[in-house]
């Protein structure tokens, strides 16, 4: 699913199309039946979304599917007035007034900036959000890969859950995923 996603991802700030669409990837699907994995293709296919802008992104909505909660809407905008910009919040329920971010801690560690200025212009932006919605959150790697983590933090900020606890990828007790060694010395 993560890599499916990144295929399908349209970026708000590069002009440059997705790699691939849903629909040639169904299309494509459904030229090769039958094929061996072909049910495990069809189960990525009714999951991925062209909004995850991260691999943490992707398994953190899988891990929100796997626990029944209602799919937020991603990449949603929200116009911070007092900043004079626009967020795009990874994971929104309008309806709820409910917005949360996953985030890796690399983009405060890299890019050679001032990591000083970039936690504070973050914070300046997190409490601007904090102050148009009702609940919000934000996680890290280790939350979605624990699963348990982000379940509790999803219950906490009032997620509905709307369907069956299921099992989408892996034995229940294992982690949702296992992280790069690059993702390991971001965090």
């Amino acid at each position: 699913m993560v890599a499916t996603d990144a295929a399908l991802f349209r970026s708000r700030t590069r002009p440059a199309p997705p790699r691939t669409t849903i629909e040639r990837l169904c299309k494509e699907h459904r030229r090769l039946l039958p094929y061996p994995g072909s049910s495990r293709v069809e189960a990525v296919l009714e999951l991925v979304a062209d909004g995850a802008q991260t691999p943490l992104e992707s398994v953190s909505r899988l891990v929100m599917l796997e626990a029944g909660f209602s799919a937020p809407q991603l990449q949603v905008p929200l116009r911070l007035p007092e900043l004079g910009t626009t967020a795009h919040l990874d994971f929104g329920w309008r309806e709820l007034g409910i917005a949360a971010e996953a985030d890796g801690r690399g983009k405060y560690r890299s890019g050679g900036g001032d990591g000083v200025e970039a936690v504070i212009a973050e914070k300046d932006r997190e409490n601007a959000i904090r102050r148009q919605v009702v609940a919000f959150d934000r996680w890290d790697w280790a939350d979605a890969i624990a699963k348990t983590p982000l379940v509790r933090r999803l219950d906490r900020l009032g997620v509905p859950r709307v369907g069956v606890p299921r099992r989408l990828v892996g034995d229940a007790r294992e982690p949702a995923a296992r992280p790069s060694s690059a993702s390991r010395r971001r965090r």
